[in-house]
């Protein structure tokens, strides 16, 4: 993972040797698939870019103006989840997912509790947790990100 690194850092030997990958953007947070095909990743200027080649390459997906603060991927890459950052000045608290591999994204914003500070998702896709920095809730999707339901934990 990177955060606030300038690269994202690609292995294909399990670990042992690692090749940073740079795309012109200070690289925030990332999520990828089980395989690693997909990749999805954030940066400071509230981009999100997709990786469907293992890294190889990213292409712009989404244009937010605000930083995403966790981001998770499902095991196929379809799903993929990203929370914005608390940190931001026009935070909204919402959650943006794609069913597609990051080819649309759909913004929630059902939350009522600001500050998500991580995101889950299933390997299916089908179910998403978000936690809330110190809160006795948590939000629980269970239809891909459309609807949350806040939870006392």
């Amino acid at each position: 993972m990177c955060n606030y690194c300038g690269n994202i850092y690609i292995s294909t030997d399990f670990g042992s040797t690692w090749t940073p990958r740079s795309i012109l953007s200070t690289w925030i947070n990332n999520g990828m698939s089980s395989t690693g095909q997909y990749i999805c990743a954030s940066d400071s200027g509230g981009n999100i870019y997709i990786s469907s080649d293992y890294g190889s390459s990213f292409i712009l997906s989404y244009t937010n103006k605000m930083a995403m603060g966790c981001i998770a991927v499902s095991s196929d890459g379809s799903h993929m989840v990203a929370c914005e950052n608390q940190n931001n000045t026009n935070y909204k608290n919402g959650i943006y997912a794609s069913a597609d591999y990051g080819n649309t994204w759909t913004y929630n914003t059902n939350l009522s509790t600001p500050s998500q500070t991580g995101i889950s998702i299933d390997s299916t896709g089908q179910y998403i947790a978000v936690s809330i920095y110190q809160s006795k809730y948590c939000y629980i999707s269970n239809d891909s990100g459309i609807t949350f339901t806040e939870t006392t934990i």
